[in-house]
């Protein structure tokens, strides 16, 4: 964890040692890539763009096939 700063109100220091925050964004990390692996289903976004990228230049240089 990092570092709390020094001299913060109590209300944010309550906040600095709560681990609330964490866990709302481990939740909402999880939501997004659960999101992300029905969208791909399953696979990585990286290598869909490139197997899109790969079809698209073979594509461009012959367009005629």
């Amino acid at each position: 964890m990092s570092a709390v700063p020094e001299k913060l109100p109590l209300p944010l220091l309550q906040l600095f040692d709560s681990r609330a925050h964490e866990e709302v964004a481990e939740t909402i990390d999880r939501s997004v890539h659960a999101s992300m692996a029905r969208y791909t289903h399953g696979l990585s976004p990286a290598a869909l763009a490139g197997a899109y990228l790969d079809w698209a230049s073979h594509l461009a240089f012959a367009p005629g096939k």
